[in-house]
């Protein structure tokens, strides 16, 4: 019979045992589950990709409302000349600055309810005695860029617009430098208006393009367009350290895109 130390010791090392094979087991499970999560993933990613179509080809979308590329004023861009055989040859210069023009625009157009309202109520004081009148000329020396856009021929610069800035008397400090340049037709159905700040965007209660892919690209410069069911369009962006918000109706697209270029350039 086994005494007291012997079956002691037979029970540790069937215990020993028993404990290396329930390793050996687990480490085999755990080798066919990452095996099996591999194999899983590699399948789920593939018909990801598959039911995404990033293996398609898919021709651009020309559809209004979507994506539109390439400068609106740059149709007559590639032009044509005869040689002295009487031969049609192809502008080469031109050329180049089609597909230049292509890489730079990417106009995507958002659709809104409606457009965003600056208040018409201030947060700070503007004292009348603060304000300072400026030509066109002194405006856009100030801002260092033309606010000026180049706009369609049927619309012009509304009269007696007050351009400046409010400067404090005593320290000379200039605390508010926002503009608006308000344009028109005969009847004013057609028409926009170009709010302007320095250093940031003239103050709006909204963030429409907080998204960047939902920005247009117009000469190296984001910009955001968006578009009302009732076909008013407004664009904001940030050029040369000066924010503008523009507003527009009437204005078809091709149009309004043509005012944001004159500026952006």
């Amino acid at each position: 019979m086994k005494n007291y130390d012997e079956l002691t010791e037979n029970l540790l090392k069937r215990r020993d045992c028993y404990v290396v094979e329930q390793k050996k087991k687990k480490k085999t499970v755990i080798n066919v589950v990452t095996s099996m999560c591999c194999l899983c993933f590699v399948a789920l990613l593939g018909f990801g990709v598959w039911h995404g179509g990033m293996l398609e080809t898919v021709s651009p979308d020309t559809s209004e409302g979507s994506v539109i590329t390439g400068n609106p004023d740059s149709e007559n861009s590639l032009q044509q000349t005869t040689d002295s055989d009487g031969e049609t040859v192809n502008n080469s210069s031109n050329i180049e600055q089609a597909d230049k023009t292509t890489n730079d625009n990417e106009i995507r157009i958002q659709e809104i309810g409606e457009l965003p309202t600056i208040p018409e109520k201030m947060f700070i004081a503007l004292m009348t005695d603060d304000f300072i009148t400026m030509t066109d000329d002194e405006v856009i020396e100030y801002y260092g860029v033309n606010i000026f856009p180049t706009v369609p021929t049927d619309v012009e610069s509304k009269d007696n617009q007050r351009l400046g800035i409010y400067k404090r008397k005593t320290s000379g400090e200039i605390y508010f430098d926002g503009n608006k340049i308000q344009y028109s037709n005969e009847d004013s159905s057609r028409g926009l208006a170009v709010n302007v700040d320095k250093n940031c965007l003239p103050f709006v209660f909204c963030d429409l393009f907080a998204d960047n892919q939902t920005k247009s690209i117009v000469n190296g410069v984001e910009v955001g367009i968006a578009q009302t069911p009732t076909r008013e369009m407004y664009a904001e962006f940030t050029y040369q350290n000066v924010g503008f918000r523009i507003y527009a109706c009437g204005l078809t697209q091709d149009e309004f895109v043509r005012v944001i270029t004159s500026i952006v350039k």
